[in-house]
Order: C-alpha cells, then structure tokens, then sequence
C-alpha cells in the first residue's frame, strides 16, 4: 500500500506542498472491546486517513511511508470506533453524500487515494452462508476522478 500510495502521488505531479490523504478500510473485529465474535453478520470496518504532503511522502523512502500507514492504523481505538458510530447514529449519512467529501482531483486543495481492501483485511473473503462469492463488482458509487480498480481473481 506504502508503494502504491507513494507511486500514484509521484505520477500525479502534485504541488510538493499539497495535502495527500491515502483512505483505508480498516477491519474493526479485533479493534472493538470485546471483540465482535467470528460468527458475526455483518460489515465491521471503518476507514482511516494517512495524511502527508506530497513533498513529504516523496522526500522520504517507502519504509517511512508503510511505518505512517502501520502507526495511523494502529492508532484508531475502540473508543475512536464507538464515537463514530454514536455521531453516524445522531446524523446518519449514505455513501452518496460521503463520496461528495472524497476529492480527488489534483486541482483541490486535498488529493485522496482510496483503499478498500488489503491482503491484511480480506473484505471479499466474508462469507453470509452462500459461500466464498464466484465475482466481485464494483458499482457507480466507487467510480471516483482518476479512478483504478483492482479485485481479486476467484479460480474455481
């Protein structure tokens, strides 16, 4: 993730003092006191946001990149989880209007990357009891500006 959030920065041509925001899903089974049991139906992630410059991120080698992503990763506590979860439940939103706080463009003050899944957080391997899924399918609300998709192959 560290070498894609640095490449993608490094081809967009950024403002070496632009703000870069690398999103990540993160899975919460084990982040949540006590831990939501393997049984558990039903989505349990919440993203996270590396912040940088893209100077910063660039100046630096790809070992200080990964270690930002680990620490801000490591960071997010149960408590954080809970708050997030008692605002989303005051004002609830739906993914229409989150995308309208994603920018993307390299014209904007803030340039984002996204990630939603990770060989650590396998967000395709959930199974509701139909068993492992035979395709995975990205709709319109995950097209983005200077959008790249890449999913995992099921062989059969």
């Amino acid at each position: 993730m560290a070498h894609l959030w640095r490449a993608v920065t490094h081809a967009s041509h950024l403002n070496l003092d632009q703000e870069i925001i690398y999103k990540i899903a993160v899975g919460l089974r084990q982040k949540l006191k006590p831990p939501l049991p393997k049984e558990y139906l039903g989505n349990a992630l919440q993203g996270v946001h590396v912040k940088s410059t893209a100077g910063e991120l660039l100046q630096h080698e790809l070992g200080w990149a990964a270690l930002h992503i680990n620490k801000t990763i490591a960071s997010l506590t149960a408590e954080q989880v809970m708050k997030v979860l008692e605002d989303w439940a005051k004002t609830p939103t739906v993914s229409s209007k989150l995308r309208e706080n994603i920018p993307t463009s390299t014209t904007s003050s803030t340039f984002s990357l996204l990630t939603g899944s990770s060989p650590r957080f396998n967000v395709y391997g959930n199974d509701f009891g139909w068993g492992r899924p035979v395709a995975v399918q990205s709709g319109s609300e995950n097209k983005m500006n200077e959008d790249a998709e890449f999913m995992e192959a099921v062989l059969t």
